[in-house]
């Protein structure tokens, strides 16, 4: 059963989540939701500067998807068509080695968070906590790996590392988890190098 813009079985899964219907995105967005998941980096202006050019057109991209699905947040869903939609990169290249085909992905992530009803166009879209999380962990993984910068795969990590979120469940659902992933992009930067 998926609901709003959460996966409910991977919420449940993680022992989090309303097994009455209601996703762990909307049981956050109360008052309390900046307290249930704060960053690892308190500075998210700092984080998000070291990011490559591709991890900023991600980002920009991710805003567009947001408003293309009438959404009022930029979250991890986002991200991840984002991602999908630059189409370059060592993310996109270690999601195709992997075997996963980004129209599916697309799908997939489209039929577990629907389009919005809210036809207003924001002008400000605001990120989640949980896409806050995921660049704090891109950055952890960006520096475990001796990069000076965050790039797309950094990205893709840290949406699996952070994984009770919407994008991270479209993922597993997919067949993808964060060991095989890392293990690709580590193999990737050998090649590079």
């Amino acid at each position: 059963m998926r609901t709003g813009d959460f996966c409910q079985e991977c919420a449940l899964k993680q022992g989090v989540g309303d097994p009455n219907g209601f996703s762990l995105v909307q049981m956050l967005r109360g008052p309390s939701a900046e307290k249930a998941i704060k960053p690892q980096h308190s500075n998210l202006k700092t984080t998000m500067n070291n990011f490559s050019p591709r991890a900023q057109q991600i980002l920009a991209l991710a805003r567009k998807e947001a408003a293309r699905l009438n959404h009022n947040y930029v979250g991890t869903e986002h991200l991840l068509l984002g991602l999908i939609k630059l189409g370059q990169g060592v993310a996109v290249t270690a999601l195709q080695k992997l075997g996963l085909n980004l129209e599916d992905i697309r799908v997939e992530v489209e039929k577990q968070v629907p389009a919005g009803s809210d036809l207003s166009s924001p002008t400000y879209y605001p990120f989640t906590p949980h896409i806050k999380k995921v660049f704090a962990l891109a950055s952890d993984e960006a520096k475990a790996m001796d990069q000076a910068y965050t790039g797309t795969e950094h990205l893709l990590l840290g949406l699996l590392v952070e994984d009770v979120n919407a994008a991270a469940c479209v993922l597993k659902t997919l067949g993808l988890d964060i060991d095989r992933t890392r293990a690709e992009v580590k193999a990737l930067h050998h090649e590079s190098t």
